[in-house]
């Protein structure tokens, strides 16, 4: 009878583990968030603010304490007024999810602030659930008019999907991604709130070096790209905006290694693979630039700069025909290619055909190299854009002076070879 009654609670206890582990295990699924702030933008876009979820009204009902600030909501909305300025604080959206693992639903609630102005700040506020009563545990910052997508709970994880202003976007429209991973302790403190804290610095970082190339790169762009990449080593655009400046600083072992990392966080990241190409080229190693070239075409095939890559590549090998095939594909996509503001392509094209020439008097097809310079000649010049505010303009830079001077050497040499050949038949 004792054998039974233990080999029965035996298996109790084990079953009550099973659904114990697996409450502690179970992942909420992700979760789409709608923030309010892009609709509150304009005032042609209010209508399309998100309703309010009913199944959130318990957390409107929660005290915030965020920022010494204490925040509790009269529907959905807490205004505060200061000596300076009005505040406004509203409840945007949140999710449910078990936070620390002990099959209770906890939450994430994602608040919005600001002063009257354009600037909308988000913060993301975590929630226990503490004997059945919601508390707010901690709250972070995530910034000006950040955007967060999705949200997956875990135990002791927050993830978040994210666009925010990490590059040079506008203070509208943040467009770098971010996914990034909260941990949480068990009673609901942020755990890693320094390394969202870094990355936001590094975007700081990454705006300054990127204002300072806009003029003429130099090594104090390249100083704040290394601050950036210190405090954030997965940092994708610092990594690439120093390698174009070490390029145009003639550095193109160090540029490669920069497009070496980009390619490790980002394999498919075409841009890095033109680059790196670009680089290859300059270091006379014209295999591999072939190679990243084809590879950037592969990802990118309507763009014409990997076909102008691998042109410039099959050039220096003196596979001609390859390049003038490689070379009219890049006209070819230039043309067909969404135009640009402040960016005329037309420098691209312009140089291809010019490319395409020397290729011809090198075949001696010289009938095919003069078509190709009257093209050059014949182009009208790209109109000024006026539509945009052009901070980092592309300057049109004509061929024409070097397809008249090509054009003349070889009307030189067709008739220097006339002549020959008349004395050569008497």
């Amino acid at each position: 009878m004792r054998k039974k009654i233990l080999i029965s609670l035996f298996f109790i206890i084990t079953i009550c583990s099973f659904f114990a582990e697996k409450a502690f295990s179970q992942d909420s699924a992700v979760q789409k968030i709608n923030l309010t702030w892009q609709y509150n933008y304009s005032p042609s876009s209010f209508k399309n603010k998100p309703k309010a979820s009913i199944k959130l009204d318990p957390l409107r009902k929660v005290t915030y304490k965020c920022d010494g600030l204490t925040v509790n909501f009269k529907e959905d909305e807490f205004h505060k007024k200061f000596k300076d300025y009005d505040l406004y604080v509203e409840f945007a959206d949140g999710a449910y999810g078990d936070i620390n693992g002990d099959g209770k639903e906890d939450a994430v609630v994602f608040l919005q602030s600001s002063t009257g102005g354009s600037g909308t700040y988000v913060t993301m506020a975590v929630v226990m659930n503490q004997n059945g009563k919601y508390k707010n545990t901690d709250c972070i910052d995530i910034g000006d008019c950040e955007d967060v997508n999705t949200i997956q709970i875990k135990p002791n994880k927050v993830t978040l999907d994210m666009l925010l202003h990490l590059s040079d976007e506008p203070h509208c429209c943040p467009d770098s991604p971010l996914t990034f991973t909260f941990n949480i302790s068990g009673k609901g403190r942020i755990l890693n709130a320094q390394a969202f804290e870094n990355i936001k610095k590094a975007g700081y970082e990454l705006s300054l070096g990127h204002m300072m190339g806009m003029s003429e790169p130099d090594n104090k762009s390249i100083t704040h790209y290394n601050k950036a990449i210190r405090l954030y080593p997965q940092y994708t655009l610092a990594y690439l905006y120093r390698a174009e400046v070490l390029e145009k600083l003639g550095r193109f072992s160090q540029a490669k290694e920069d497009y070496d990392s980009v390619l490790r966080l980002n394999p498919q990241h075409a841009e890095a693979y033109q680059g790196r190409a670009h680089c290859y080229v300059k270091l006379k190693n014209y295999n591999h630039a072939i190679l990243d070239a084809t590879q950037a075409i592969k990802i990118k095939p309507e763009d014409g700069d990997g076909y102008l890559l691998r042109g410039a590549a099959n050039a220096h090998l003196a596979k001609y025909r390859e390049a003038i095939r490689d070379y009219s594909l890049s006209i070819e996509k230039f043309e067909k290619s969404e135009k640009i503001p402040c960016n005329p392509v037309q420098n691209q094209i312009e140089g291809a055909y010019l490319s395409i020439a020397h290729m011809y008097v090198q075949l001696k097809d010289y009938p095919k190299a003069i078509a190709d310079l009257s093209k050059i000649i014949e182009m009208k010049t790209p109109e000024k854009d006026t539509e945009h505010i052009c901070f980092n303009e592309v300057k049109y830079k004509s061929m024409k002076k070097e397809a008249y001077s090509l054009r003349e050497e070889i009307y030189k040499k067709l008739a220097k070879d006339k002549i020959t050949t008349r004395k050569v038949m008497k």
